[in-house]
Order: C-alpha cells, then sequence, then structure tokens
C-alpha cells in the first residue's frame, strides 16, 4: 500500500503545530505567528480561524459542544475555544503550582481533557516566576461537583510526553514519550483502571539511535475506526528518516510510510468520508493524503 501526499496549504512563516478536523474543514495551528488556520478541502481555501490564539500546539475538535481545545504551549494552559469566538481558561495549577508546557491533548467522552505536559525552553507570557513542576507528565482536566475545572496527574514515569491518545473504548491511554534529548523515545500504552488511574506500561514500540544520533521519536497520533495507530515521527537528522507509522491497537507495526516532507508535528483524520490524512510537515506546510482508511470521531456524552 503507497500513501501519496500533497501540499495543500503553506509555506507559512514559522512552525506548524497542532491539527483537528471540525466538521467542515481542517484547522491547524500556526506555533511562531500564534494563529489557527482554517483549510476547506471542497473549495481549497485558507482562512483565519483565530488570531493571536498565542502558541498554541495541540488542538482538538469536540463535536457535540463545537469546542476546540488548544494546548496553549506558551501560555502554560490548556484552553477551550468557544464557538461564539470567546475562549475559557480551564486548570491552571497542579497542587499549587503552575503546570509545565502543554504540547498536545485528547478530549474522552465526558468531556475530559488529556493532556501532554513537558518541559521546554520555550518562554511563557510575562515574568519568568513560575517554575516547572517536577516532573513532566501526562495530566487530566475535569469538572468537579461544583462545576469547577480540577486537574490530575496521570503518569508517574514520563520523562518528555510528547503526544497522547485514547483508544476507542477509552480503556487504553497511548503515550509518545521523549524527545531527542531524553534517554528513550517510545510508544507506550496504559491500561486505564475504573478510576481513570493508570496500570503499568507497555511499550510498543522503542526508536533507537546511529552515528548520526538519536532518531526523533512520535510526535502526533490519530486513530482510525479499527483502532490502528497512526503516528508520524522520525526526521533527515537520523534513522530512516520522517515516517507514518500504523500500529494495530495491540502494538504491532501493520506498515511504515516514508513521507516527503520532514519533521513532521501532528495528525489527523478528516474529510467528508473520513478517509483523508492530514499532517502539519516541519517545512510548514499542511499535506493531505487519501486512504483507505476511516478515521474515528470520539462522540461526547455532552458533559461539561
Amino acid at each position: 500500500m503507497t500513501i501519496q501526499f500533497s501540499k495543500v496549504a503553506g509555506p507559512f512563516k514559522g512552525s506548524l503545530g497542532g491539527v483537528t478536523w471540525d466538521g467542515e474543514g481542517v484547522l491547524f495551528s500556526l506555533l511562531d505567528e500564534m494563529e489557527i488556520k482554517k483549510y476547506i478541502p471542497s473549495t481549497k481555501a485558507v482562512s483565519d480561524f483565530r488570531l493571536y490564539s498565542g502558541r498554541i500546539n495541540g488542538i482538538c475538535y469536540e463535536p457535540s459542544s463545537g469546542i476546540v481545545y488548544a494546548a496553549q504551549e506558551s501560555g502554560r494552559r490548556v484552553i477551550e475555544l468557544l464557538p461564539d469566538g470567546s475562549a475559557c481558561v480551564t486548570a491552571l495549577r497542579y497542587r499549587g503550582a503552575i503546570h509545565n508546557h502543554p504540547t498536545d491533548l485528547v478530549v474522552d467522552h465526558a468531556s475530559r481533557i488529556w493532556f501532554a505536559d513537558p518541559h521546554s525552553a520555550i518562554l511563557a507570557f510575562g515574568p519568568q516566576i513560575f517554575p516547572a513542576l517536577d516532573h513532566a507528565s501526562i495530566m487530566r482536566i475535569e469538572k468537579d461537583e461544583r462545576h469547577a475545572f480540577v486537574m490530575h496527574r496521570v503518569t508517574y514515569d514520563t520523562h518528555a510526553p510528547r503526544a497522547v491518545l485514547l483508544s476507542n473504548d477509552e480503556k487504553t491511554l497511548y503515550v509518545a514519550d521523549g524527545n531527542p534529548d531524553s534517554p528513550h523515545r517510545e510508544l507506550r500504552a496504559y491500561p486505564i483502571n475504573p478510576d481513570l488511574s493508570v496500570g503499568r506500561a507497555k511499550v510498543f514500540y522503542t526508536f533507537g539511535a546511529d552515528d548520526s544520533g538519536k532518531h526523533r521519536g512520535i510526535e502526533g497520533m490519530c486513530l482510525d475506526t479499527e483502532g490502528r495507530i497512526f503516528a508520524v515521527g522520525g526526521s533527515s537528522e537520523s534513522g530512516p528518516g520522517s515516517m507514518l507509522f500504523i500500529f494495530s491497537p495491540n502494538g504491532y507495526l501493520i506498515s511504515s510510510h516514508p513521507l516527503p516532507f520532514d519533521k513532521p508535528s501532528r495528525i489527523s483524520f478528516g474529510g467528508k468520508d473520513m478517509k483523508q490524512l492530514y499532517i502539519t510537515g516541519g517545512d510548514s506546510c499542511l499535506y493531505e493524503a487519501h486512504t483507505e482508511f476511516t478515521g474515528f470521531v470520539r462522540k461526547s456524552s455532552g458533559k461539561h
């Protein structure tokens, strides 16, 4: 099977981040320009979705509410971009301390936000007076009985989580852990317990190293309706290069596909039939490919 990618938007001035399908078009974030753009496949038009949004990395659209959840890396916060054009800040603190620099997120059926919260050299807005947490973990934000946002720590063994994903039945948490400087770069799977804590991780895939250096790990993931994991990572600096990986739900590597652009960032299914793959590339462009697979759209219970 060959997957052919074509450039559909860009190049833009700076790096690209998150990508998500909103039912009509593809939303994708411009990290350095601090904007979110929208690409509509039917017309090939690119327009502004949100300006002055801060450095937003991972984004996730929730169909039932129309909310776009955003990992605002430079603001050290997770925010909701509401359909009326306003924004809402969710929980900021874990045990009284400001959390780190969120890079990616996923929203479950009960509108709970699971996000990757690594350390980063990115400068946050305002005075640099709030130290980072002493850990880099997957965190979860939800509303308590008073309808107030609260934050919980999920993982206790991650070093630099880059991307996060939930299985279709929400019984497994997938985590891409490790940046190029980390001792390991792995795709992990954690069983989710009834109380929303996680069990011991299984390592699905480990990235190696060669005389050029450590291989860049996974930066973005999404699911198809069969629970297969579509993940992007790698770079031309070491290893086999930039790749699209397809894993079975139990971690078997089904196939890998070289990408025609370097340092892919995030990935999402989209299109009217949810058979298109969209990837933000390290060359500041958005790419599209038609596949035989169908993307999974998570259904919310409507809780908020």
